[in-house]
């Protein structure tokens, strides 16, 4: 990636690591709701939650900044040659090939437009009105607390990077993705999809699903405390403010119901997960999921297909 990629583009800020703090400070900071107070702000984990995803490559694990994507976005957008110095990273037929239509989404990812489908590795919104026809080529992708976005339109020679320090920025990005387009082919592009509204229909449904946990599944914490601590991968379980038994890292709360009354014992105790809005949790929504520690495997989640995760101890 170095060799035949990032140099050649001069994408001097990119690199692959499971920990850019090993590189650099200069990185940004991403923020959440700490559990601990139920309270926003900066994540004590930082970027070391980068290291959730060490060992599943070529999904992550490349951190880059918006200076770099930009002359990535550029390269492509010149045929796959860097403007800067002529050489060419990507032959212009596969190029092509990463973008050409492989599947139809028929509407399953939230795209620019509801006409989306998938290439290689790229969304493919395909912009259509009755003035306008063009296609976007759009890629996306998070950490628990950060999230890309990178969006080149060959048609009109302009791309757009963005970075967020929390995940959920995916709609932002999506929505200066359009208001970009509407910029450079007019304020009469149409768009058969709202963002915005889209964006504030998924808030008042989780909003609408929300409720007070049962007060039946608080906890007492010296019933719990052989668990409680730091796992592999980032976890921690913990007892909240209002006795409630948690699973989390970076981005991502878990409430642990015990399937059983009494103390627990490590290894031995099951309880059902349900996932957390941060500010209560989703009725009906429960994942069905067994979620043990045991002194071996340390955590191990069984989802209802049958799949099993293992993060050692």
């Amino acid at each position: 990636m170095y060799k035949k990629v990032f140099n050649p583009i001069g994408m001097t800020s990119t690199h692959i690591t499971p920990d850019i703090s090993s590189i650099t400070k200069n990185y940004a900071v991403s923020y959440g709701v700490k559990v601990q107070n139920n309270t926003i702000g900066p994540l004590e984990m930082g970027c070391n939650s980068i290291n959730s995803i060490n060992g599943i490559a070529p999904a992550g694990q490349i951190v880059s900044n918006v200076m770099d994507l930009s002359l990535y976005a550029m390269t492509l957008l010149n045929d796959g040659v860097v403007p800067s110095s002529g050489h060419r990273v990507v032959s212009t037929e596969n190029l092509q090939e990463l973008w050409k239509s492989r599947i139809d989404t028929k509407g399953g990812i939230p795209g620019l437009t509801n006409d989306v489908h998938y290439g290689l590795g790229w969304e493919i919104d395909k912009v259509t009105d009755k003035n306008h026809s063009f296609e976007v080529y759009c890629h996306g992708g998070f950490l628990p607390a950060w999230l890309s976005w990178i969006q080149v339109v060959p048609d009109s020679n302009v791309g757009l990077a963005i970075l967020t320090n929390n995940w959920s920025g995916r709609y932002l990005a999506m929505e200066m993705g359009q208001e970009l387009l509407k910029l450079v082919y007019g304020e009469d592009l149409k768009f058969d999809v709202d963002v915005n509204k889209y964006y504030q229909n998924t808030i008042q449904k989780l909003i609408a699903d929300q409720g007070p946990l049962p007060s039946s599944y608080q906890v007492e914490r010296d019933d719990v405390a052989p668990i409680i601590g730091n796992y592999h991968g980032g976890w921690t379980v913990e007892v909240d403010k209002k006795n409630y038994l948690v699973l989390y890292k970076t981005g991502w709360i878990y409430y642990l119901f015990p399937t059983q009354a009494g103390p627990v014992v490590k290894g031995k105790n099951q309880f059902v997960i349900w996932a957390s809005n941060h500010n209560g949790y989703l009725k009906g929504k429960e994942n069905k999921v067994d979620f043990y520690i045991d002194s071996v495997w340390g955590v191990t989640m069984t989802s209802a297909m049958g799949e099993v995760k293992r993060w050692a101890a």
